[in-house]
Parts: structure tokens; sequence; C-alpha cells
């Protein structure tokens, strides 16, 4: 199995009065060394494997553009999707399901790319905010967005749209999320700025249904010295 890793930047170069940005990708193989792509096209800020080729999402300053970058495995740039004229897309608002490249931006637009390299917006009405994750589902995607918004996106139509059932007087920031079946999970960690640095607790995964939002379990994670939630995994068991 190869992985995906990208290098955000290298940082900014200038070469005969042209300044660019150099960003890098890495293809790791458990079974021969580690490819390294060095390209000069701005921030790189997500990546999927797609179509036999790699496709980064990046915005290049010096062009002041958005861009999908499609890559082939001798890293070289056979095609550029123009996204926009500002950053609108996070690193965790694109993924590939269904044989379509799915891509949620911040101000509420749904793109795709096809197979065909097509680009196309899917229309959609609901003002949400700023996407949290975006997740692959049977037919389409599931969008978990920071306001707890939760919508199902099923052969490019909005299926429903329902909200979790967090208490109001909560101050929880939103870390990691994933599904497994029907249920949601999120990893949170308290705010402490409300609650204090010496609050017995540093965070809490919260199981959720997708089909109605409401919470199904809470587990609470302790405050361990060093402890920094980042990210956690769903099990068999």
């Amino acid at each position: 199995m190869i992985k995906l890793h990208l290098s955000p930047t290298g940082g900014k170069k200038k070469e005969k009065g042209i300044i660019s940005y150099t960003s890098g990708i890495y293809l790791l193989n458990t079974k021969s060394e580690p490819v390294e792509f060095v390209l000069n096209n701005g921030f790189f800020t997500s990546g999927t494997f797609f179509n036999n080729h790699i496709y980064v999402l990046t915005f290049d300053p010096t062009v002041k553009e958005e861009q999908i970058l499609k890559v082939n495995f001798n890293g070289e740039i056979v095609k550029k999707f123009a996204l926009g004229r500002s950053p609108r897309f996070e690193f965790r608002s694109i993924t590939t399901s269904n044989d379509l490249i799915y891509m949620y931006s911040n101000d509420g637009k749904l793109l795709f790319i096809d197979t065909a390299d097509n680009l196309q917006e899917i229309p959609l009405t609901n003002g949400t905010g700023k996407v949290f994750k975006i997740f692959p589902a049977y037919q389409g995607i599931h969008v978990l967005f920071y306001n707890g918004v939760f919508i199902q996106i099923k052969q490019n139509k909005v299926n429903s749209v329902l909200k979790l059932q967090n208490e109001s007087n909560e101050h929880l920031i939103s870390i990691q999320s994933k599904i497994k079946g029907k249920v949601l999970h999120v990893l949170y960690t308290f705010d402490k700025a409300y609650y204090g640095k010496s609050y017995k607790y540093e965070g809490l995964i919260r199981q959720y249904s997708i089909d109605d939002g409401s919470v199904l379990a809470n587990f609470y994670l302790e405050k361990l010295d060093n402890l920094r939630l980042v990210d956690f995994d769903i099990t068999n068991n």
C-alpha cells in the first residue's frame, strides 16, 4: 500500500525575479524507498489518490488562486482545476467517494471532479458555516460542520440535515471525527479558557446516531501529563 503525505510549504524562493512557494508530495511504500516530488505551486493543503493520479488541494499566492493539481506518479502536473481567488477549502473538506472527488467550501459550495476530469458544482441551499470534516458514504457523502450540523448527501442531492444534540452550556473544541456504521464518533477537548487548566478531564469521545443526531454514549478522557488529544481509532470490538 502506498501512503500519501504532503509537506505544506518548504518556504518562499525567488528565481529570475519570480517568487514561488515550494511544497512537497511524499509517497511512502513499505517495500521501497520513499519518493518525494517538490513543486513550486503554493501551499499544499490536502491530497488524495484518484483515477491513477494524485490530486492535491493548494493555494498559490503567486497567482492568487486556489487550485486542485492533478499530478502523475512522475511528479508532473498534468492538469490544474481553478477553484477561486482566495482559500475556501480546508484540509478536512475533501474526500473520494463513489468514483468522485468531493470538495465542500467554507462558503457552502459543494464541488466534485469525476473520472473524466469534469469539475462541477452541486447546488445547495444550506448555509451551514465552516466544514469540520467530510466523509465518504454509500452513493454520496456526509458533511459535519463545526456548529454541529450534519448533512447527508446522496446521489448529489441533500438527503437530510440534522443538528447534533449537544448541550448549549458545553464548551467543547472539535478535534477529530469518524463514522462507523450508523454511528458518528467525535473527539472533543474541553475549552481550557472556560473549564480551567485544573479540570480533571482532557476531553471526551461522544457517539451520535447519524439518523437523528441523538447522543448514544460519552467516553470521558482523564487528564494525563503531557497528553495532547489529536486522533483516535475505532476497533472492531
